[in-house]
This record gives C-alpha cells, structure tokens and sequence, in this order.
C-alpha cells in the first residue's frame, strides 16, 4: 500500500514538472522516508501576503490587495475584463489539478479494490492451502495409524500364535506326563506283585528244601546202604564162584 501511494505522488510530481517547465519555485512534501519535490509556477506581479503558508493541500491563490491607486484603477478594470495568461495558466494547472485528483481518487479506489479482493484472494488461498495441509496432515496421521494398527495386528497375531502353540506344547506335555505317571504306577505295581510273588515262591522253595532235604537224606542213606549190600553179595558171589570153580 505505501509503495503505491509513493508511485501514485511520484506520478502527480512528474506531471506538474511537464505541465510546469517554466517554474521557479518549489514545494517539498515529506512522506515517511520518502521526499518529493513540486515545482510551482511563478507568478508575475503576484505578492504573498504575510500570512501565506506552504501546506500539502493545494489552494488557489488569491490576488494579493493591491493599494488604491486612482491612476490604475482604469487599467485593473481593463485587466479584469481581459483575463491574463498567468491566470489562463492558473486556471488550467487548477484543472489539470483537479483531474489529477479525481484520477488519483480513482486510483486510490482502485488500489483499495484491488487490496481488498487480494487480501481476501490471500485470504482464500492461506484458508485453501491450510486446509490442504491439514487434509495431507490428517491423512499422513491415517496412514500411520493404519500402518501402527497394522503392525500392531500382526504383533498381537504373532503373539496369540506363539501362545496357542505354547498351550498346545504344554497341553501335550501335560498328557505325556500324565501317561508316564500312569506307566511307571502300573509299573510300581506290577513290581509289588512280582516282588509278593516272589517271596511267596522263595518260601515255598524253602519248605520244599526243608522236606525233601530229610527225604534226600534217607534216600541217600538207603542207597549207601544199597551200596554196602551190593558190594557184600558181590564179594560172595565171588567167594562163592572161587569155591565153586575149586570144587569142580
């Protein structure tokens, strides 16, 4: 906004200097850090008053008030009938001011139009390209927390898996175990058994040693006895032989 009002016074001040190319005098307008110069017409016969200030609004200048001077009253008569060229040129640089005006006035609108529908331009697109961002930033969000969900899913899977199969080991686990427990029962058992048993036949096995062992000593005295008969009636068959081949 200020770099248009400083072209627009720049504009105005190359204006009044084309319009003006025989001027003398100068006023300077100060405009925040800018300085611009105005070259004014001079005026001939044409005497400021003691109360005349230079100001940035442009005036028209009144005649000054010249003495009463009965010599020239006729001649100013004569002069107010017949406009001269320093007024012409007052009333066209008046003119010119004023279009000058009016243009700036349209100008300045124009400028305050033109401002107002790009700030609101500025205005739409910063709307347009937050909201755009924001659409990409909720997105991006959406996308990760799919993606975390995801990865979360898989992690959850993979955990439930690990575990149904750790269930599952220890389920089996728990089976043969229980299995083995009931094998080495029915073993422990079976060894019971087998060990009554067997104390039940090493009893018996003593009391067949201990009745039969007596019969075993009979018998063997018997047959010791056999024996000695045996070797007695051998001796006299012998004997009985020898007598009987010597009587013959």
């Amino acid at each position: 906004m200020g770099r248009l009002l400083a072209l627009t016074l720049a504009y105005l001040a190359y204006l009044l200097a084309t319009s003006l190319a025989s001027q003398r005098q100068q006023h300077h307008v100060q405009h925040g850090p800018c300085r611009y110069t105005f070259i004014l017409p001079e005026v001939d016969h044409c005497q400021p008053s003691k109360d005349f200030q230079v100001t940035n609004t442009l005036q028209r200048d009144s005649p000054p008030e010249a003495e009463h001077d009965p010599s020239q009253s006729k001649q100013g008569q004569a002069q107010g009938e017949r406009p001269s060229w320093q007024q012409k040129k007052l009333e066209t640089l008046e003119s010119a001011m004023e279009n000058n005006t009016q243009w700036l006035q349209k100008l300045e609108n124009f400028i305050q139009e033109n401002v107002r529908s790009g700030v609101e331009e500025i205005k739409r697109s910063t709307v347009h390209t937050q909201t755009a961002a924001m659409l990409e930033m909720g997105t991006n969000l959406l996308s990760q927390s799919a993606e975390q969900t995801r990865k979360l899913t898989d992690v959850e899977t993979q955990v439930l898996n690990q575990t149904s199969r750790l269930e599952i080991q220890l389920l089996e686990y728990s089976l043969f175990t229980n299995r083995l427990e009931k094998h080495i029962l029915l073993q422990t058992q079976e060894i019971s058994r087998l060990g009554d048993k067997n104390s039940f036949l090493e009893q018996r096995l003593l009391a067949l040693e201990a009745r039969y062992g007596k019969e075993l000593q009979g018998l063997q005295s018997e047959k010791q006895q056999l024996q000695d008969l045996l070797e007695r009636q051998s001796r006299l068959v012998t004997q009985l032989q020898g007598e009987l081949g010597s009587s013959t």
